[in-house]
């Protein structure tokens, strides 16, 4: 009996281990490229909310330079990926440049394509501070 109790929840663990496996990399996928040119006089960052509940950093732009920020696409269903440093599939469910130091209370929302189909444009956005927030156009 002891031995059965002991299988049972020994493919318990396996099976939910292998449910909790996040998906990695990007086959099936297709790049989503935005492009940042900061204006203004004050550097900017850049951030993405992901998952609902944590954001995590996409970099940083003095003024008058630009940033690349590389993600991913599903052509299927639409949905926006960051992959992290192991190649795991992070959805993405906002993303927005503000002021550096300031970034979350000073942010610009930019657009999120999340388009189906293989076409996927680059976005090349012109950010820059006014006032107390940063404003971001199509560049």
């Amino acid at each position: 009996m002891r031995q059965i109790l002991v299988t049972f929840i020994a493919l318990l663990a396996a099976g939910a281990a292998g449910a909790a496996d996040p998906v990695r990399g990007t086959q099936g996928l297709v790049p989503l490229d935005y492009r940042i040119e900061a204006g203004g006089d004050r550097p900017l960052a850049c951030a993405a909310s992901i998952a609902h509940w944590y954001s995590t950093e996409l970099g940083r732009v003095e003024p008058g330079g630009s940033l690349v920020i590389a993600l991913w696409r599903d052509p299927a269903s639409g949905a926006v990926y960051r992959l992290n440093e192991v190649g795991d599939r992070m959805p993405v469910e906002r993303l927005w440049c503000g002021i550096e130091g300031r970034a979350w209370a000073t942010g610009a929302d930019l657009p999120l394509e999340r388009i189906r189909g293989d076409v996927a444009p680059a976005l090349a956005l012109a950010c820059e501070p006014e006032g107390d927030r940063v404003r971001c156009v199509a560049a």
